[in-house]
């Protein structure tokens, strides 16, 4: 894939004008991600309509949500989307939606087959039955033995990216929660200290009420 989710900075985004039922012109900016066969399964998105593309040219598959605003009511398989002069493609299938980010306001996909323009960097993404360094080793000896020149960036399993993202936020998290308690620990020593000083000034009153017989609850 040209783009991993969570991995990379949103895939090359363009602008797709698309034809509606009605015959009016939609125009919405998708993110665009070059993908091989495979990826769809390896990354477990469900097929909402139609099918996947193999080695095909000029198909592409859409996220739901671009295909419910380009074509509302409506899947829009078999129906062609434009971006420009240079890319003309035809809806073949449709499929789930993917959370790419945790700090950016998601796009709509549109995948395209990876033959149709080949990229000089992509990102390899393989299921293990087991994460961590022995799997992202295995997986760097299987591409060497593929061809051996090819130079490979540094490997980390999905759970890794996504910690990158989340720990800024994790953080922030218990930054706020050590103000909080903090609040919380200023709040109850100066109630201890307002009750206290009340009690004090009334020392005497207290005395008299006990002495006549009051009882500590009243």
């Amino acid at each position: 894939v040209s783009h991993a989710p969570f991995r990379s900075a949103r895939g090359n985004v363009r602008r797709f004008r698309t034809v509606a039922a009605d015959g009016s012109i939609v125009v919405q900016d998708a993110s665009t991600l070059h993908v091989s066969p495979g990826f769809f399964e390896v990354m477990r998105i469900p097929v909402v309509a139609g099918e996947l593309f193999r080695n095909e040219r000029d198909v592409t598959v859409v996220s739901d949500s671009f295909a419910k605003r380009a074509w509302p009511g409506e899947r829009g398989l078999g129906k062609m989307i434009r971006s420009g002069d240079d890319l003309e493609l035809t809806v073949v299938g449709v499929v789930g939606e993917v959370l790419n980010s945790l700090t950016d306001p998601d796009l709509p996909d549109v995948y395209v087959p990876m033959i149709m323009s080949p990229w000089s960097s992509v990102e390899v993404i393989a299921r293990t039955a087991n994460s961590g360094p022995a799997a992202v080793a295995a997986l760097r000896r299987a591409i060497t033995e593929l061809d051996a020149d090819l130079p490979l960036g540094r490997g980390e399993s999905m759970s890794e990216t996504i910690g990158r993202q989340t720990g800024r936020s994790d953080f922030l998290a218990v930054l706020l929660l050590l103000f909080g308690a903090t609040a919380v620990v200023l709040v109850v020593v100066a109630l201890y200290g307002a009750v206290a000083y009340a009690v004090s000034q009334r020392s005497r009153e207290i005395a008299v009420r006990v002495a006549v017989g009051g009882t500590p609850g009243r």
